[in-house]
């Protein structure tokens, strides 16, 4: 019995150890992590930066639409992008900022215009890749929802 604790416990500890390593990522990744993702711990950051899909959105090319389905939460890599409320200009976003994160937390259609100002860069998290993030990862998915409820506070103490 005593072998089999042993080698339970020494299991365990490798176990710990290699949770705790720190967490290597790229120039990128490492970037939005301490501007934007800081309220993770790396190893939750990876998790949720291996789940992004890229794009790139051409100049005056729309990041979404007033009233308009959008099954992703979008965030701006590089570029700009102005937010317009039938066509009058409201917001504008730079890098970091996330679009349509409203209408993922309230469940509702967007509510304006998102157009690109310059030639954007962007990751998305589509719905279903955050749903299954929220039943394997619920931790992981609740601090996703802290971060974006922080971006909205921020873009409403900006603008109003």
């Amino acid at each position: 019995w005593i072998s089999l604790f042993t080698v339970i416990n020494i299991f365990q500890v490798i176990r710990i150890l290699y949770e705790r390593r720190d967490i290597k990522l790229d120039r990128e990744a490492a970037n939005f992590y301490d501007k934007v993702f800081f309220d993770m711990t790396k190893k939750e950051f990876q998790v949720l930066w291996s789940l992004v899909d890229r794009a790139l959105i051409k100049q005056n090319g729309y990041l979404c639409r007033d009233e308009q389905n959008l099954n992703a939460i979008l965030m701006i890599t590089k570029g700009q992008a102005r937010v317009e409320k039938k066509e009058i200009p409201v917001a504008e976003l730079g890098v970091g900022c996330f679009v349509a994160e409203m209408s993922f937390l309230t469940g509702l259609k967007p509510s304006a215009d998102v157009k690109a100002s310059s030639e954007i860069e962007l990751v998305s998290w589509p719905y279903n890749k955050i749903y299954r993030l929220q039943k394997l990862y619920p931790i992981i998915y609740n601090k996703f929802q802290l971060v974006l409820s922080k971006d909205l506070t921020n873009k409403l103490k900006k603008y109003l």
